[in-house]
C-alpha cells in the first residue's frame, strides 16, 4: 500500500511490563520479578536512535552515502530476579542474582548478574559493604539503557563492582566505589585490542530525607 508504514519509516519506539511478587521465607523475604521489553523498529534504522551517534557497544552496521550507523539487531528483551532479603547477626543481607537474554539476534544474547550488600548505612554510625559481578554480552540488551558507571555504560563487558558505605550522620552517607572492569571481552576495539581494563574509584556524599 502506498504511503504504508515499514521498519524503515516508522519510528522507532519501546514497550514493556513488568511482573513481581514478595514471598515470605521464615523470617526472611524472597522477591521474584520478570521484565521484558521491546525496541521496535530500530533495526537498520538511520538515523539510529542512540545519544550522541553512540550505540554503546551494541553492533551497529553503515548504511547510505555518506554512511551512517544503525543497529543491527531490534531488542526483544527478557530480564528475571530473584533478591533474598534477610539477617546476619543484625545486619541485614540482601543476596540477588539476575538473568537478561536478547531473543531478537540469530545467536540469543545473555547478560548476568548476582551480588550482596551486608548492613545498611542510613543511621548514626552505621556501614554497608557489598560487592557484584556482571557479564555483559554485546548485543543483550539496548545499551542506551544500561548502567553509565560500569564499565563506562559500554556492552562486551564484564567484571567486579565493590562498594562501602558509611554515615557518620543519621541520612548522611558517604559512599566508594571501585569498578574492576574489562571492556571488549567478544569483539576487538577500533584499535584491534580486547579484554581492555578499566578501572575507576568513584565517591560519593548523599543525603536523604
Amino acid at each position: 500500500m502506498s504511503g504504508a508504514e515499514t521498519a524503515f519509516t516508522a519510528d522507532a519506539s519501546m514497550a514493556g511490563a513488568q511482573l513481581g511478587a514478595r514471598i515470605p521465607v521464615g523470617s526472611s523475604t524472597l522477591t521474584l520479578a520478570a521484565h521484558y521489553y521491546d525496541l521496535s523498529a530500530a533495526q537498520l534504522k538511520v538515523p539510529a536512535p542512540v545519544y550522541n551517534n553512540n550505540a554503546n557497544g551494541n553492533t551497529t552496521v553503515n548504511i547510505g552515502t555518506p554512511p551512517q550507523i544503525a543497529l543491527a539487531n531490534d531488542y526483544e528483551v527478557i530480564d528475571v530476579l530473584a533478591q533474598l532479603n534477610l539477617t546476619l547477626g543484625t545486619l541485614p543481607l540482601q543476596i540477588w542474582v539476575e538473568g537478561v537474554q536478547n531473543q531478537d539476534p540469530q545467536e540469543l544474547e545473555t547478560a548476568y548478574a548476582a551480588g550482596f550488600l551486608l548492613g545498611g548505612a542510613a543511621n548514626y554510625r552505621t556501614w554497608e559493604f557489598g560487592a557484584n559481578y556482571h557479564y555483559v554480552e554485546k548485543d543483550s540488551l539496548y545499551a542506551q539503557v544500561f548502567d553509565s558507571d560500569f564499565a563506562g555504560g559500554v556492552t562486551d563487558t564484564e567484571g567486579l563492582v565493590i562498594r562501602a558505605g558509611y554515615a557518620p550522620i543519621r541520612n548522611w552517607v558517604l559512599n566508594a566505589t571501585y569498578f574492576l572492569n574489562k571492556r571488549n571481552i567478544d569483539v576487538a576495539n577500533a584499535a584491534g585490542f580486547k579484554d581492555v581494563d578499566y578501572d575507576r574509584l568513584q565517591l560519593d556524599f548523599n543525603l536523604r530525607f
